[in-house]
């Protein structure tokens, strides 16, 4: 019998390739898309809706700049957190990002509603369950807390 059949070794060869190619190109997509908000513990470049965040290292300190929507710099971090200590970047609901740090504290970066301007606050004393939102402390991150 001519044509190809299920057992052909080509035509295996031929369906494991193009799987293999589905699954190199659909991974990297599936994983930007399911970002909307939340932790971010890993370098990289994370997008919503509303904001694309560049987190990386540069001289053994973790970087971080946030865009808005215009591609407009909203935040650039201004401090020197090592990349040897604990770290994390979380973006809540209300489009706040936090910045946890053992090495020196913790921030905030509040998002002016009217605006969309960003101030920064510097936390002195521990976070507790009841200083953060409910959708943080739900996150890997809640062990910054006390």
């Amino acid at each position: 019998m001519d044509g190809p059949y299920i057992n052909s070794p080509k035509l295996i060869a031929r369906m494991r390739l193009c799987i293999l190619l589905l699954l190199i190109y659909a991974s990297p997509s599936c994983k930007k898309s399911r970002w909307e908000s939340g932790e971010i513990t890993n370098y990289g470049t994370y997008n919503n809706t509303d904001l694309k965040i560049k987190v990386y290292e540069e001289n053994s300190y973790l970087k971080y700049e946030v865009r808005n929507e215009k591609n407009e710099v909203v935040i650039k971090n201004d401090d020197n957190l090592s990349v040897v200590h604990q770290w994390g970047l979380f973006v809540d609901d209300d489009k706040n990002v936090w910045v946890f740090s053992s090495d020196i504290g913790d921030a905030i970066w509040k998002r002016d509603t009217i605006t969309g301007k960003y101030a920064k606050r510097v936390f002195r004393d521990w976070l507790t369950r009841d200083s953060v939102p409910d959708e943080l402390y739900a996150s890997s991150l809640k062990r910054f807390l006390k």
